[in-house]
């Protein structure tokens, strides 16, 4: 990722709870349910996992192969597909994850 294009993860958050389609309900999670939270945050631990050893791999080809380094993967540039792929890939993750909560 670019060292420019940061995330603003609170606004993110704070826009998905005020989503219109959100309204009918008056709350994000109306009880606290322990199970659904221990779902969601394994959930979130096997996505981190699965991309820590992604990165790892990619790391250790680079290093092998000299393809590109890591300065090559600080400036990359996604094109407008692959930015458009990775934005419905992270709201599909929310998405798995509010349903964990929410159930």
């Amino acid at each position: 990722m670019s060292k420019d294009k940061v995330y603003d993860t609170d606004a993110v958050v704070d826009a998905l709870i005020s989503d219109p389609a959100r309204r009918d309900r008056h709350h994000f999670i109306d009880t606290v349910d322990m199970d659904r939270v221990v779902t969601a945050l394994l959930r979130l631990a096997m996505e981190i996992s699965v991309l820590r050893d992604r990165i790892d791999t990619h790391e250790s080809l680079a290093a092998k192969t000299g393809a590109y380094t890591r300065g090559d993967v600080d400036t990359y540039r996604p094109s407008p597909e692959e930015d458009a792929a990775r934005a419905e890939r992270r709201k599909q993750l929310v998405a798995r994850l509010t349903r964990d909560l929410a159930q």
